[in-house]
C-alpha cells in the first residue's frame, strides 16, 4: 500500500538588527541622549551635526514631504 503526505512548515526569524532597533525604540529619552553621547565620544567617525545642519535637513525633509503631498494629489 502506497501513502502520500504532504507538509507544510511556517517559520519566521527576527534578524538582530530589527532587535536591536526595536530596543532602541523602547529606550527613555534620556537613556538614548546618553548612549549617543557616549558612541560620540567613542566612536572617532562619529560628529555631531550642528543646530544649522539640522535646520537645513528639516528644510529639505519639509520640502520633500510637501512634494509627495502634491504628487499624492494629482
Amino acid at each position: 500500500m502506497l501513502k502520500q503526505t504532504t507538509s507544510q512548515n511556517l517559520s519566521q526569524k527576527i534578524l538582530p538588527k530589527i532587535i536591536m532597533q526595536q530596543n532602541i525604540l523602547a529606550l527613555p529619552a534620556l537613556a538614548l541622549d546618553n548612549i549617543i553621547k557616549r558612541e560620540l565620544e567613542l566612536n572617532p567617525m562619529l560628529e555631531e551635526e550642528s543646530e544649522f545642519e539640522q535646520e537645513e535637513l528639516e528644510q529639505v525633509s519639509d520640502t520633500i514631504d510637501t512634494d509627495k503631498n502634491d504628487d499624492d494629489k494629482i
